[in-house]
C-alpha cells in the first residue's frame, strides 16, 4: 500500500530528478520533512544533505498527546475549516498562541492562508484527516537508512 509519505517522496523525487539532480540539499518542513526522510532513505543519490524543519518521525504522536492549549495555533488545523475573514482567522490564531507576539502570529497566518472564490479564508495546507492517521512508525527505520 502506498502511503501519503511515499507518494509525496515519489513526487518530490521526480521533480528533483528533472530539475535539480545535483542539488546540494533538500529542505523539508512538516509533512515535507517527513517526505524528505523517505526520499533520503530511498534515493540518497538525490539527497546529499537533508534539512528537516520543525518535524521528527515522532511529531504526529507527540502532537496527538498534547492538549489543545499545548498545541497552540496548530490546534486551528482541527478547528473550523473556513473563516469569514482573514482577520477572524488571525484573531483565532492569536488567542490560541497567547505566549507568542501577536505580530508574529499575524505574519504566520498571512503566509499560511488563502482566500477561496466565495470570499472565505482557509489554511494554505491540507488539513489532517483524523480518520486517516499519518503512518510514521517506519520513519525511524528510514532515518537509520
Amino acid at each position: 500500500m502506498t502511503t501519503v509519505r511515499s507518494a509525496n517522496a515519489t513526487a518530490v523525487m521526480t521533480v528533483i530528478e528533472q530539475l535539480a539532480p545535483r542539488a546540494d540539499a533538500v529542505i523539508g518542513m512538516s509533512l515535507g520533512g517527513l517526505s524528505t526522510i523517505r526520499l533520503a532513505a530511498d534515493r540518497p543519490d538525490l539527497v546529499r544533505r537533508a534539512v528537516l524543519v520543525d518535524v521528527t518521525p515522532g511529531s504526529p504522536q507527540a502532537a496527538a498527546a498534547m492538549s489543545a492549549g499545548q498545541r497552540g495555533a496548530v490546534q486551528l488545523t482541527r478547528g473550523p475549516h473556513a473563516f469569514a475573514s482573514r482577520e477572524e482567522m488571525i484573531e483565532a490564531a492569536v488567542q490560541a498562541s497567547p505566549r507568542r507576539p501577536a505580530a508574529a502570529v499575524r505574519r504566520g497566518v498571512i503566509h499560511n492562508s488563502r482566500q477561496l472564490p466565495d470570499g472565505t479564508w482557509i489554511w494554505r495546507y491540507d488539513r489532517a484527516d483524523p480518520d486517516r492517521p499519518f503512518p510514521t512508525a517506519e520513519l525511524w527505520d528510514d532515518v537509520s537508512r
